[in-house]
């Protein structure tokens, strides 16, 4: 079966908010290709169990899916309508069991070597996707806090840039957190990449604001 293929009749077996989503989003959901629909459905399926949060940005993804020009979509869901899927996978019950084809497609891609190109696709479609959602202030400023032992490698990350055993940032829900993981590294860290910095072991932790 092809997303061009479901019906209203599709998701009886769903929640009835999951279900009342689904079927509002039908003709949406019949011009996306199955390489790409299922994870839709994995949130879908699951929707009257999430959290205020979760559900709205569902609503939001199915929003911004909607809103595109038919060529925008297109070229949007291009990567994912070009992979080569099996005769299984399209056969499989993905519309009442997305989670288990989501666990399929995964090894298919891998064993047919596709699934750098699904990856890259996918990121470049979050980053879009996150790039029309509002700037939100939270209510009350959280600090997230990292610890890395003696012995982490040097590596980098894009959002954790780790030296040594120096954690340069730490990009937090409300501001950015510079640590030193240990006391004699403190002095090394670069606080002005930062809008706080926590620095020292834990027994000398110490704030300081550029």
């Amino acid at each position: 079966m092809r997303p061009a293929q479901l019906t209203s009749e599709s998701f009886k077996a769903y929640p009835p908010e999951g279900r009342a989503l689904a079927v509002a989003n039908l003709a949406l959901l019949q011009e996306l290709p199955l390489g790409f629909t299922p994870f839709l459905l994995r949130e879908i399926i699951v929707h009257d169990w999430k959290f205020p949060y979760e559900r709205a940005e569902m609503t939001a993804q199915l929003s911004y899916l909607s809103k595109l020009w038919p060529q925008q979509r297109q070229r949007e869901m291009e990567p994912f309508t070009k992979l080569q899927l099996t005769d299984k996978l399209e056969n499989s019950d993905w519309v009442n069991q997305p989670a288990q084809f989501l666990e399929q497609l995964s090894a298919h891609l891998w064993a047919t070597k596709q699934m750098d190109g699904f990856r890259e696709a996918s990121e470049n479609y979050v980053r879009k996707f996150n790039g029309t959602l509002p700037a939100e202030e939270l209510p009350v400023p959280r600090l997230g806090v990292a610890v890395f032992g003696e012995g982490v490698s040097a590596t980098r990350n894009g959002k954790i840039g780790i030296h040594g055993r120096i954690l340069h940032v730490v990009h937090g829900a409300s501001r950015d957190v510079t640590v030193a993981v240990t006391r004699k590294h403190a002095g090394r860290v670069n606080t002005r990449r930062a809008a706080v910095s926590v620095a020292r072991t834990a027994e000398y932790i110490g704030v300081a604001c550029d």
